[in-house]
């Protein structure tokens, strides 16, 4: 290699590991996160890009309601203490994390408890937006391999010859599942990161905001892998 191309390379390497040490939590979450990407990759489908998603599915997102123990707050707080990952029911279970959700019970009989659960639902602000508080993750999440959308509330169903029979997987099933906004379910295995599939935090009041940015701000978090600022993704429901 051209030792003109070295020097700007070396630049740009130590800048980023000087921006990872002035910022702790963003290296632990670097290591980390690379470390389980390494061992548990998921394989994303190659019929469906990421450009087809943002362009047919623009003000669509995955969104996740806090329920069971423990506030909004709480519930970022505990997911940046293990790792940076919204976890299903086993994980909880396995890392000693307290078990919530709508349905744990019957979720652990359908195969359900090994899967995070989110809904297809619009940005709130946005035409045919709710006013839901909650997390609101990017669609590109949808080309995970992993993810199982039903357009009813199965509880996780994975066993049997349920997922062959009742998946739904095209961008004009998804458009159609949330415009009903039934009990409609998108699951993924284990887990899904936080803060590189991130959209939205939606919040009930400008103080739940603060608790929030102050979470944020206890885990060293400003930015996020993106670029964006933690207070311009926390938004209040309206």
């Amino acid at each position: 290699m051209p030792i003109s191309r070295l020097a700007p390379q070396a630049a740009t390497a130590k800048a980023t590991w000087f921006w990872f040490y002035s910022c702790p939590f963003l290296l632990r979450f670097y290591l980390e996160y690379k470390a389980r990407s390494e061992l548990t990759q998921v394989p994303k489908h190659f019929d469906i890009s990421d450009e087809q998603i943002n362009r047919e599915l623009k003000g669509y997102r995955l969104y996740h309601q806090v329920t069971g123990r423990g506030s909004l707050p709480e519930v970022l707080d505990t997911a940046l203490d293990n790792n940076g990952a919204m976890i299903s029911t086993v994980e909880k279970m396995r890392v000693g994390v307290p078990v919530g959700g709508m349905s744990p019970g019957a979720d652990m009989g359908s195969g359900g408890a090994s899967y995070f659960f989110t809904r297809i639902r619009k940005l709130p602000g946005r035409p045919g937006g709710g006013d839901q508080a909650g997390f609101y993750f990017k669609p590109e999440l949808l080309r995970r391999m992993d993810a199982i959308t039903y357009e009813n509330d199965k509880y996780g169903r994975v066993t049997g010859n349920h997922v062959r029979q009742y998946r739904k997987t095209s961008i004009q099933d998804f458009k159609r599942i949330e415009a009903r906004r039934g009990s409609d379910e998108t699951i993924f295995k284990n887990e899904v990161t936080l803060l590189d599939n991130i959209q939205v935090v939606s919040v009930r009041s400008e103080t739940e905001r603060k608790r929030v940015l102050e979470v944020f701000r206890k885990h060293g978090v400003a930015r996020l892998p993106d670029g964006r600022r933690v207070q311009d993704i926390v938004t209040t429901a309206r």
